[in-house]
């Protein structure tokens, strides 16, 4: 019982964390398109430009495209201010990587990673304008290493996790089907005498040794009647353990736990002792 409740939770443990960290991937990936949105709006605005639609941002393999409905003709220092502005702004902790290409051609007319410019002398570093065309806008986001570390770390432990539940859980089963092998069928009970575990469909209640013994004796002889000094010599060996209504409470500690099947009965025979019965 306290090896399935482990691995249940195990497993929830294990469902939520991968639920958490796609939420988390897909929460990230959401933030990055509204943010490279506003890149975009940015960058029209410096040009003059307040009326172009933006198409949807997409995510290309990692690589995040930007483009625009119309055809354009811009500075390459735009889009370089607009996209410093952006993460000032927003405080942005990742870098990116930024390639211009020719919509057609697939050709890189202009590329910059953000942490090797310097965004307070990037405005006086005037570059040629690029001619009217179609024009791609790829942004790669570069991961802290921290970050991926960290993903790589909770994987790890989930699937070490996961393999120690199974070793655990076949281990259970192989006990499970051994106990199985060295028990006994009583009524809608499997008893074990070895394990002293008495099982009734998924539910399993554990006997004490003399409870055990004694529920084996019964078993033995069921339909019989049994003297009461017969089963004190036969369960306690009369070594002293056993004092005036020592019997009558183990019997009825038997009976709570046999309660699952009414079939069992365990009577009372006045002056004799007790008759195990299965109807």
């Amino acid at each position: 019982m306290i090896f399935r409740w482990w691995f249940k939770h195990l497993l929830l443990l294990s469902l939520v964390t991968l639920i958490s960290s796609y939420s988390q991937a897909v929460e990230s990936d959401q933030q990055t398109k509204v943010l490279l949105r506003k890149v975009g709006h940015e960058f029209l605005l410096k040009m003059g430009d307040s009326t172009s639609r933006i198409l949807p941002i997409e995510n290309v393999n990692g690589r995040y495209l930007v483009q625009f409905e119309r055809m354009l003709f811009f500075e390459p220092d735009l889009i370089m201010s607009a996209t410093f502005e952006v993460l000032e702004q927003f405080q942005v902790k990742n870098d990116y990587i930024i390639e211009v290409e020719k919509c057609g051609s697939k050709e890189v007319v202009h590329s910059f990673q953000t942490t090797l410019i310097d965004s307070s002398r990037m405005i006086a570093c005037q570059q040629r304008q690029l001619p009217m065309d179609c024009y791609a806008f790829y942004f790669t986001k570069i991961e802290e290493t921290t970050d991926e570390y960290s993903q790589i770390y909770i994987l790890g432990m989930i699937i070490l996790m996961l393999i120690l539940g199974m070793i655990f859980y076949l281990k259970r089963r192989s006990e499970i089907s051994n106990e199985t092998q060295n028990s006994v069928k009583i009524g809608d009970f499997q008893f074990n005498p070895k394990s002293l575990l008495l099982v009734h469909a998924s539910r399993s209640v554990e006997l004490s040794n003399k409870e055990s013994d004694l529920l084996y004796l019964l078993f033995l002889n069921k339909n019989k009647t049994l003297k009461r000094e017969y089963i004190l010599s036969i369960v306690w060996e009369d070594d002293g353990d056993y004092v005036g209504r020592t019997l009558d409470m183990f019997i009825s500690k038997l009976r709570k736990k046999l309660e699952a099947d009414p079939k069992i009965k365990i009577i009372n025979i006045r002056g004799l002792g007790y008759r195990f019965v299965i109807d």
